[in-house]
């Protein structure tokens, strides 16, 4: 049976998809951030539109804002870790509030 699909729904699924690759990938603390370009740019679209995801994307952004001032200090604590848990989250917690975007 053919699904109800929205096409925003979509993004942000594959997006936070993205993000868990992230996460659970080994060794993933340089090179393969360049996806976060993706979630993080819904996530700055998104609180165009809502403005409770700025805090998340506050918190985001200062974790990557960390990392390019002090990278050695940013992978002992493992900032690119939580910046794309924190991104994970906003992505989550948003779909989870627009039920109408997730396919039924």
């Amino acid at each position: 049976m053919r699904r109800q699909r929205a096409p925003e729904g979509d993004a942000r699924e594959f997006a936070a998809l993205l993000s868990l690759i992230l996460i659970f990938t080994p060794l993933t603390f340089g090179y393969l951030f360049v996806w976060l370009m993706f979630p993080l740019a819904l996530l700055i679209k998104r609180s165009l539109e809502v403005p409770a995801t700025l805090i998340w994307l506050v918190i985001v952004l200062a974790l990557l804002t960390a990392t390019a001032i002090a990278p050695r200090f940013a992978q002992i604590y493992g900032s690119l870790f939580f910046a794309a848990l924190m991104l994970y989250l906003a992505l989550a917690i948003d779909l989870r509030r627009e039920q109408n975007l997730i396919a039924k």
